[in-house]
């Protein structure tokens, strides 16, 4: 099931998450962790959203959508933080996920932007719809209708 984060997601089912990400080396899910309580970051503003996917009551998947920082255009949406648990990877968890944050985007933004040097997310965002491009701080874009 996918469903918005909240407070008590950060602090319990987050953390969790953040363990098996680091330990793949991936420390953005701890930076969601400390962005969310520090207030720097928690997917407020219109259209930003936090999605976890969840099994039973345990988080195996995250992504979320801000307004990108890094664009003058405020209808410009980033997508960011996409994790999948390395136990249920495969399983279509993530291509879940960026639908939802697609289908999402569409009622704030006419673009969602992301920055990626991972072949194989290279490889998983341009089946998502993405398309490359060579922007200052992206690597990835998605024009929506």
């Amino acid at each position: 099931m996918i469903r918005q984060l909240s407070e008590g997601d950060i602090e319990n089912e987050l953390k969790i998450l953040s363990e098996a990400a680091s330990a793949e080396g991936y420390h953005f899910v701890q930076r969601s962790i400390e962005e969310w309580e520090s207030r720097a970051n928690q997917f407020s503003h219109p259209g930003e959203i936090l999605l976890g996917y969840f099994i039973g009551s345990h988080i195996v998947g995250m992504c979320g959508l801000n307004i990108d920082p890094f664009s003058e255009e405020n209808r410009t949406g980033r997508l960011r933080h996409l994790y999948t648990h390395p136990d249920f990877r495969k399983q279509g968890i993530a291509g879940q996920l960026v639908q939802s944050i697609i289908q999402n985007a569409g009622h704030y933004f006419t673009r969602i932007r992301l920055r990626t040097d991972n072949p194989i997310a290279e490889r998983f965002y341009l089946k998502h719809g993405f398309q490359q491009v060579t922007e200052e701080d992206a690597t990835h874009c998605l024009e929506l209708n």
